[in-house]
């Protein structure tokens, strides 16, 4: 019996890291965090920020473009 293929984990970046990923600060992160706004994971005494959540956040922000008018 073969098992389902798991998904890779996804990294788990400190906040520092995903602040400036998103070009934010740390204190707008842990404010988001506190509002329970964006995922996070608790390792211990840490908090960390998976890199999939802040792809998300990205995607979540990106407005595409106007098609031009001719």
């Amino acid at each position: 019996m073969q098992s389902a293929p798991s998904k890779q984990p996804s990294r788990l970046m400190p906040l520092s890291e995903a602040a400036q990923e998103l070009g934010v600060t740390v204190a707008c992160l842990r404010s988001w965090i506190y509002r329970r706004a964006i995922a996070y994971t608790k390792v211990g005494r840490c908090v960390r920020i998976s890199a999939d959540t802040v792809q998300k956040i990205i995607a979540r922000g990106t407005i595409p473009a106007l098609e031009e008018r001719a």
